[in-house]
């Protein structure tokens, strides 16, 4: 992107692979030395939420329902690392002979929808699956959470917004 002033040629290069759809802001100023030293500011503009936590104290300490959080609808595989809170579609396990069954719930027909921690991550035939676990557990959930039926991670945590 390349941007002329009054007082000569600034360019710009703007790498913004990762982003999404990006919009790039230049502030001028109002005198020659603003202007020699313009700022970029990137925006991600990905459609975000903003949600509270169901009281199940799952993820307490560190979520409890007094927390509102503020989502990215649709993270990309490579944006979502252990330590990241996600939104994932409820499941059912079932033990069998081989171990844990899992069938996952597609949205819109998923009548829950779960947020925890991502503790590893593995790709299998080409998809990423993330072990997720709550914060307040000791052992991780019993099914790896397909890439598919990831619906958002968390971007912000509101520590006791649900209350304002």
């Amino acid at each position: 992107m390349r941007i002329r002033g009054l007082f000569g040629c600034l360019t710009l290069l703007v790498l913004a692979s990762g982003l999404g759809t990006v919009e790039a802001r230049v502030d001028l100023g109002a005198t020659r030395v603003e202007r020699a030293a313009a700022t970029l500011e990137l925006v991600d503009t990905r459609p975000t939420f903003r949600t509270g936590f169901a009281c199940t104290g799952s993820m307490e300490p560190t979520i409890d329902c007094r927390d509102v959080g503020i989502f990215l609808l649709n993270p990309r595989a490579e944006e979502i690392r252990v330590g990241d809170v996600i939104i994932f579609t409820g499941y059912t396990a079932h033990r069998t002979l081989e171990g844990i069954a899992c069938r996952f719930h597609s949205l819109p027909h998923a009548t829950r929808l779960i947020a925890h921690r991502v503790i590893a991550e593995r790709t299998e035939g080409g998809v990423p699956y993330y072990q997720t676990k709550g914060d307040a557990y000791i052992e991780a959930d019993p099914c790896w959470i397909p890439y598919p039926y990831v619906h958002s991670k968390l971007i912000k945590l509101l520590k006791g917004a649900a209350n304002e």
